[in-house]
Formats: structure tokens, C-alpha cells, sequence
């Protein structure tokens, strides 16, 4: 039987149509690539005067502010993503955009929230989770920031973003084998960066990586022989004194501390190895010294109350002990309730005390985490449930004022 229409009939405008798609799909692709080259190599007046024009096109603004940013102007870029998450409250990339551009203009609040409704809107965007933990980090909310920044690796784990941030979490709540690996990757990343290798010497004794930290901290040392390197040599002198056995060793210590440039450090350095030699006399020399220089630095006043403890002078002790409270905002009563805290952790009766305690004391933070602590265990306690997001607001709003007048300054 003969078909009233033959195949080619149906075959040829198939074939057309899809060679039409395919031409405009290229045409579409070359025009991106075009726009996007213009994007990168336009100037900022260029960008500028199309923003004007076009306020609505959120890749043009959006880059259009990143340039600003690297400009040094991030509040003018905070304002210009303000307007443009007004145009589109539900993207989910310009809430992201306007949180970095906030950060940069060191508007904390302001990030924190922009971040916030960036993950809100997509649930899939780890960069604006990350970015909210870290600032929750920096605020003293340890258990949030680590909440989110582990949710965020979670949904991306090849997630790109500084580890400082999840390493303090990490060691705050004292997972000492993940700190490690993290801080032993992050060092790998940024070599140079100084204020990783603080973290050697609180992390390796718990891991058995002393001889680790002391080929990481001597290798940071060789990257830089014609140059002084601040606290590097007062942080192996630390190292070498824990892993000191013979009075060799000892020696090694004390000449590597006297190679630390930053008299609190190397103070503290000596300090502590005159006190492995039982010389009180020598070891509070130094702390004085150190304590000259940086009156509130904790670790020398530690070491001042112990030579006091030692000597038997418990009224001496006492007062360093409210130096040490007065030093991170807290007083001698909160100190035994977080020791009381710490020996029974799952008594909430004990963290509600402290928490307000913490919160009388205006130390949102650190009350925020105690009511946690609280919640944890009993999570209907109206007091935590009430108090908690004021804290943490408050915590939040006490980063951004301290960010602030940084900016002034």
C-alpha cells in the first residue's frame, strides 16, 4: 500500500528545525562568550554607566560591584547590591553577592543576614553557608558556626573556603584528630601564613604530632632565612620544650626562644622553660617583662598564678586569677561555674547558671553557647528557648560594632 506521504516528508523539516535550534544555540553561546569578555576587560566607568542603564541585569551589577570591591569601595558596592536584591528578592546569587560586598564594608549584620537569605532561597548554595558559619565563628557562636560550616561541606565537599574558621571550631570543642588534618591542609594551602602555626602548639600535643609541628614550624623558618619571622621561633621553642627530655634539650628550647622577636612570646617561651627547671626567680623575670609589654596577655598571667600557686602565695594567685577573668570578659564566678560546667556537662541546671551568669555579665557569645548547653539536655527550657536568639543577635551585633571601628581606624 502506498503511504499518502512519504518519509523524507517528516525527516527533512525535522532535520531543519533541529539545525535552526543548533544555529541559535550557538548564536546564544557566542554571544555569552562575547558578553562575558566584555564583562571582564570593561573598566569600571564602562560598567558603571551600563549598570546605570540596565539596573535590572544582575550579572552586569554584580560584576560591576565585585570590581568595586577590589576598588576599595565596598560600601558604594554594598548599596548597589542593596538596590539590586530589592529588584530580585528571591535570587538566590545576589543575596550571596550582596553578603561578600557587606563583608568587605565590614557591615557584619549585614552579611550574616544576606547570607542567610541566600541559603534560605537555595538550599544548595554551601558558599553562603560557610560564609554565615564563619561569621558566627568570629562572633563566639562556636556550635553554630561549626553546625553550618559542616553542613555547608556536606553539601559540597570540594567546597574552596579558608579552614581558620572550622579549625577554631574544631579545637573548641576539642576534635583534635579532624583539627589536626585540617590545619596540617590548611598550612599545606598557605604556607606562609603565619597565624596557622599558633595552632601547632595547641593541637599537636593532642595527636602525637610534635614532630610534626616541629618540621612544619622549622620549614616555615627555612621559606624565609634573610627575614625575622614573627612568633615562628617562640612557637618551636614552645615545641621543643614539650618534647624535651634531656637538659640538651632544654638548651635548644631556651635558644630558640631567644630568637623570638615578639617580647610577649618570647617571654612566655622562657618563662616556661625556667619553670621546667623549677627557677621561679627567672621564670617571673620574664613573665613581667612579657606582662610589660602586653599587660592581658592570658598565657603569661597563667604562668605568673602557677609560680604563685608554687611559692604558696594564695592571695597573689587570687588576684591574677581576676586579671586572667577581667581579661576575657568575664569574672572569677563565671570561671568556677564554667569549671563546675566542664566537670558535669550534662547537668543543664549548671549551664543555665552559667549562661546567666555570661548573660548579666553582657557576654552574649559565650551565654549563647551555654544556653545550648542547656537546650541539649533539656530541650523545653523556656529560659534558653527565649534568651538564645537574643544572644546570638547580640553577639552578632557586638562582631559588626568591633568590625566597625576597625573600618574607622
Amino acid at each position: 500500500m502506498k503511504l499518502p506521504w512519504s518519509p523524507s516528508q517528516i525527516v527533512r523539516p525535522l532535520i531543519i528545525v533541529f539545525l535552526t535550534l543548533c544555529g541559535v544555540a550557538l548564536i546564544i553561546a557566542e554571544n555569552n562568550i562575547a558578553r562575558n569578555s566584555w564583562l571582564e576587560h570593561a573598566s569600571t566607568s564602562e560598567l558603571e554607566t551600563q549598570a546605570a542603564h540596565h539596573p535590572d541585569d544582575e550579572l552586569l551589577v554584580r560584576t560591576l560591584c565585585y570590581r568595586l570591591v577590589g576598588e576599595g569601595k565596598a560600601q558604594k558596592a554594598t548599596a548597589l547590591m542593596q538596590q539590586l536584591v530589592a529588584r530580585h528578592p528571591s535570587s538566590s546569587e545576589d543575596w550571596l553577592g550582596l553578603g561578600q560586598c557587606a563583608a568587605s564594608a565590614n557591615q557584619i549584620v549585614r552579611a550574616y543576614y544576606a547570607y542567610q537569605n541566600a541559603y534560605r532561597l537555595d538550599h544548595h548554595n554551601a558558599e553562603a553557608l560557610v560564609r554565615a558559619g564563619q561569621i558566627e565563628t568570629r562572633a563566639g557562636l562556636y556550635a553554630d558556626g561549626l553546625r553550618d560550616i559542616e553542613k555547608a561541606i556536606a553539601i559540597n565537599p570540594r567546597l574552596n573556603f579558608d579552614h581558620t574558621d572550622y579549625i577554631t571550631c574544631l579545637t573548641r570543642y576539642q576534635r583534635w584528630n579532624e583539627a589536626w588534618q585540617q590545619l596540617l591542609a590548611a598550612i599545606d594551602q598557605n604556607p606562609m601564613e603565619e597565624e596557622l602555626y599558633s595552632d601547632l602548639v595547641k593541637i599537636a600535643p593532642h595527636v602525637g604530632g610534635l614532630a610534626k609541628a616541629e618540621e612544619l614550624l622549622r620549614r616555615r623558618i627555612e621559606m624565609t632565612p634573610a627575614y625575622d619571622t614573627p612568633k615562628i621561633h617562640g612557637l618551636l621553642a614552645l615545641i621543643l620544650l614539650k618534647e624535651a627530655h634531656s637538659s640538651k634539650d632544654l638548651l635548644d628550647s631556651a635558644k630558640e626562644a631567644q630568637k623570638e622577636s615578639w617580647t610577649p612570646l618570647r617571654c612566655q617561651a622562657g618563662a616556661e622553660i625556667f619553670l621546667a627547671c623549677h627557677d621561679l626567680t627567672h621564670a617571673q623575670k620574664l613573665v613581667e617583662e612579657g606582662l610589660n609589654v602586653n599587660p592581658s596577655d592570658t598565657d603569661l598571667l597563667r604562668i605568673l598564678q602557677t609560680i604563685y600557686l608554687m611559692e604558696h602565695r594564695i592571695v597573689a594567685a587570687q588576684n591574677v586569677e581576676k586579671k586572667i577573668a577581667l581579661s576575657q570578659n568575664v569574672t572569677p564566678t563565671i570561671i568556677h561555674l564554667q569549671e563546675l560546667v566542664m566537670k558535669n556537662p550534662n547537668k543543664p541546671a549548671i549551664a543555665l547558671q552559667l549562661a546567666r551568669a555570661l548573660l548579666q555579665h553582657g557576654n552574649y557569645a559565650a551565654a549563647a553557647e551555654a544556653y545550648l548547653q542547656v537546650l541539649h539536655y533539656d530541650p523545653h527550657n523556656q529560659e534558653a528557648l527565649y534568651q538564645l536568639p537574643f544572644c546570638r543577635q547580640k553577639a552578632m551585633e557586638a562582631l559588626d560594632t568591633t568590625a566597625r571601628k576597625k573600618n574607622l581606624t
